[in-house]
């Protein structure tokens, strides 16, 4: 399994979703050792994202962000 990070800019449409995603969607980050260092939330926003912009990339891919606590 490989993974990789790419970044966009997110509208701020995008952003305002991000903000209000309920509590139970954000999961204790994990490092590279499948730890929980306790310094980060993520979630996965794929089906916020514009459709348009979905189309352009490849099948399967996925969008986590990550919320610094």
């Amino acid at each position: 399994m490989w993974s990789t990070s790419i970044g966009f800019a997110i509208t701020e449409k995008l952003r305002e979703s991000i903000d209000v995603l309920p509590p139970q969607v954000w999961t204790p980050a994990l490092d590279a050792d499948g730890q929980t260092p306790e310094v980060a939330d993520v979630a996965e926003i794929t089906a916020l994202l514009d459709p348009q912009l979905l189309a352009a990339w490849p099948d399967g891919m996925r969008t986590i962000v990550a919320l610094r606590t």
